[in-house]
């Protein structure tokens, strides 16, 4: 009995007397040999990893925007593969930044000017060296990996300045052509990054048409 109880209070003291550290390991990394870092060892893999800031603001960015501005958007990014997933919140983000332009400003002279910064940014993208503005930096990212077509992005930005007059449409004629060259552009490029996109591309910008007709 009282070798027992030794025994016992032994463990309790031993317990007690282990350097602080190794009492916040993860159940992994129990039974390594932990050197505080004051002393030139390093912490588990788990607990570095912890301390690192995370990783993935400019995608955080993207996703917050379309939350916020694109909820369907925001949806049915979340359904992609994952491969796809992070450029596609690019591209939908990308489109809202112009979207919004319209009804940001009171002065069409300052619409124009935001619209020359992604006209720049995207040549800027194609050329490895985009602005350091979140949704540039994904864009970038989306392009290097399924290289994107730039002619896509050019169509949805000079309709987007078109489009700053705020003005009726004319006709219907003039309806299909901004619905083809906005909603019919962005998935051309989604379908890029599924490597769906091809060639016969009619379904595609009749699917667009009706997109931009119904939330008209």
């Amino acid at each position: 009995m009282a070798a027992s109880a030794g025994a016992a209070a032994l463990g309790r003291s031993s317990r007690a007397a282990l350097p602080p550290w190794t009492l916040r390991v993860p159940r992994a990394d129990r039974g390594r040999l932990l050197i505080p870092a004051s002393l030139g060892g390093r912490a588990p893999a788990a607990l570095a990893a912890s301390n690192q800031p995370s990783a993935g603001g400019e995608e955080r960015y993207c996703l917050d925007l379309l939350r916020k501005r694109d909820y369907e958007g925001f949806l049915c990014a979340l359904l992609l593969p994952a491969e796809s997933r992070a450029s596609v919140l690019a591209l939908r983000a990308f489109n809202v930044e112009l979207a919004q332009i319209r009804d940001s400003v009171t002065e069409k002279t300052i619409g124009l000017m935001r619209i020359e910064f992604w006209r720049k940014a995207v040549e800027d993208i194609y050329q490895d060296n985009p602005p350091q503005q979140p949704v540039a930096i994904e864009l970038w990212k989306a392009v290097r990996r399924q290289n994107l077509t730039k002619r896509w992005f050019m169509n949805i930005i000079d309709q987007r300045e078109k489009n700053l007059d705020d003005r009726a449409y004319r006709d219907i004629s003039e309806l299909e052509t901004y619905a083809e060259n906005t909603q019919s552009s962005l998935l051309y490029l989604t379908l890029e990054t599924l490597g769906r996109c091809t060639l016969d591309s009619s379904g595609t910008c009749h699917v667009g048409g009706c997109t931009n007709a119904g939330s008209l």
